[in-house]
């Protein structure tokens, strides 16, 4: 048996080796404004299907804080790609820079680099 301490609630409990950080957030069940989008264990940021193999100090983090949106905006990032990948063969998505707390996104066709026209019938 490993001790994780949840500093959300600053519960400490027994779990067996290997529980997922999803099992011990069902568990503790932490007061979140809403569900967790990733933990913090041991000051290294995790995903929620991180087993545990030793006794841990967890953080769990949703929407509401600065790392969870990050975290938040990294996985959207990754479906757009493939979902504009998947729909619209040639053309390619470009991450440009930072806008205020977001991301400027382009379309691109592959080839030549253009830019591709986004009408109402593509969103």
């Amino acid at each position: 048996m490993i001790q994780i301490f949840c500093k959300n609630n600053e519960k400490s409990e027994k779990f067996e080796f290997g529980t997922t950080l999803l099992q011990v957030y069902e568990e503790i069940k932490p007061n979140l404004t809403h569900k967790p989008i990733c933990a913090v264990v041991n000051n290294r940021i995790q995903g929620l299907t991180f087993r545990v193999f030793g006794s841990k100090q967890v953080e769990f983090l949703d929407y509401t804080s600065e790392i969870g949106r990050k975290v938040y905006m990294r996985s959207f990032t990754f479906v757009l790609y493939k979902a504009v990948e998947d729909l619209l063969p040639g053309v390619r998505l470009v991450i440009e820079a930072p806008v205020s707390k977001g991301y400027f996104f382009t379309l691109r066709f592959a080839d030549t680099n253009e830019e591709y026209p986004v009408t109402l019938e593509i969103v």
